[in-house]
């Protein structure tokens, strides 16, 4: 223990706070992973059901794609609202009462009869699953400098593709084994026990860390987050997310009944292949997020270019989908589908996060975006349906998907980054 300074005439100093071991913030990060997880399971759980669902309650494929998205619309007013909170009372609190939230709102849902009070209570379990992100963000980034911020953001935000991976790999099989209901309440275990692990393991650093005096992307000093979110960096980057979202949305909600019917496969494989989609995803998060830290040097723009106009060209891929397609170049052209239109996240919100200049409004950037992009939720993938209700065909909607992503990429484009005031240490323990 490091001895007090004593001087003439001087009071005693105590002891400075010693810093954070150096693997505090790995464990930091296993543990905020581990959260997001919990909740994923949840909210993507939803999408791996929808063919149960489907049946159950007899959903034509417009009601399919609002049923897939449902989660999401909750998530619409309550993640600015709980970025907001997250930066003025921490995030460990936010933390615990999203996940168990989350949890006691799906189990709610498991006794639904109708598609009306499915989606109701769909969007309700939204509402506890919006606040989980900006606060699990803001975790990350009170811990973790900025040369390895985009890496960090980006496992973290895995936990959302690792999540819907065992939803998909185990919520399909109970609810064949039982039914969907008892899928549902199985799920909600999985928050209560996410909110278990922030109460005992989570301890908030005694101070967060200001990014320094780095420039604000849309120019000056700072500006505050008034002056954010009247520049056009914050919009254009909403506006991708909200058409990157949709697009990955589709993917999810429509794979198993687009193979399915287009590929003749079983439903069991079909749910095999969603499997592959959102394990890409997961390895998709983190090799784009080490790339943007690594390659570019913490440029998120370049990086979301490439995985937009890529999720485009497979897109159109998909419509050389037949029923005599090899397995093994479905399963190639679904793994990179996946690893774009999935793998995007990461980088999304390590961006969000940046666009302030310091990390005092961090989680409320995210909040915003998180927010906003819920939007892209409500509309593409039901539009997604609408079109396949329509020309009884996947055709005209898979080239719509194309198109969102290509405009997603285009908008991106024209963000303007800000410069980065290098390496910005860890907060203290």
């Amino acid at each position: 223990m490091p001895k007090c300074q004593v001087s003439a005439g001087a009071k005693t100093r105590l002891p400075a706070t010693p810093p954070a071991p150096r693997s505090a913030p790995w464990g930091v990060l296993g543990l905020v992973t581990a959260a997001q997880v919990s909740t994923a399971f949840i909210s993507l759980g939803v999408a791996s059901l929808i063919p149960f669902l489907v049946s159950g309650l007899n959903l034509s494929a417009a009601e399919a794609g609002l049923v897939g998205g449902a989660v999401n619309v909750g998530m619409t007013p309550t993640g600015f609202l709980a970025g907001r909170l997250t930066d003025i009372y921490g995030e460990k609190r936010i933390l615990i009462l999203a996940c168990l939230g989350t949890g006691l709102a799906i189990v709610l849902s498991s006794l639904s009869a109708s598609f009306s009070s499915l989606y109701f209570l769909l969007i309700f379990t939204g509402f506890w699953a919006g606040a989980v992100t900006p606060a699990a963000s803001r975790a990350i980034t009170n811990w973790f400098g900025a040369s390895g911020l985009g890496f960090a953001q980006s496992v973290r935000q895995s936990g959302i593709t690792v999540g819907g991976l065992l939803a998909a790999l185990i919520l399909p099989r109970l609810a064949l084994a039982a039914n969907w209901h008892v899928a549902l309440i199985s799920a909600g275990v999985s928050g209560g026990l996410g909110a278990s692990l922030v109460q005992c393991l989570y301890r908030e650093p005694r101070r967060n860390v200001s990014t320094g005096p780095g420039r604000s992307p849309d120019g000056g000093k700072g500006g505050g987050l008034r002056h954010l979110v009247r520049g056009r960096n914050i919009w254009l980057v909403c506006f991708m997310g909200l058409l990157f979202v949709g697009g990955q949305f589709s993917l999810l909600t429509y794979l198993q009944l687009y193979l399915k019917d287009k590929a003749g496969i079983s439903l069991h494989l079909a749910s095999i292949f969603l499997s592959l989609v959102i394990l890409a995803g997961v390895l998709g998060r983190i090799f784009w997020g080490a790339l943007s830290d690594r390659a570019f040097h913490g440029a998120r723009r370049p990086v979301l270019t490439v995985i937009g106009s890529s999720a485009a060209a497979m897109a159109l891929g998909m419509l050389l989908v037949s029923r005599v397609t090899p397995l093994w170049l479905l399963a190639l052209m679904t793994f990179i589908l996946g690893f774009t239109a999935m793998g995007w996240n990461g980088v999304y919100v390590t961006l969000l996060s940046e666009l302030p200049g310091d990390r005092n409004n961090s989680a409320t950037t995210v909040g915003i975006g998180i927010s906003f992009m819920q939007l892209g939720v409500l509309i593409i993938p039901p539009s997604f349906g609408f079109l396949v209700d329509v020309r009884h065909n996947y055709r005209t909607s898979w080239i719509l998907l194309s198109c969102v992503m290509l405009a997603g990429t285009i908008l991106i484009r024209g963000v303007r980054e800000g410069t980065r005031s290098g390496t910005v240490g860890r907060a203290e323990g």
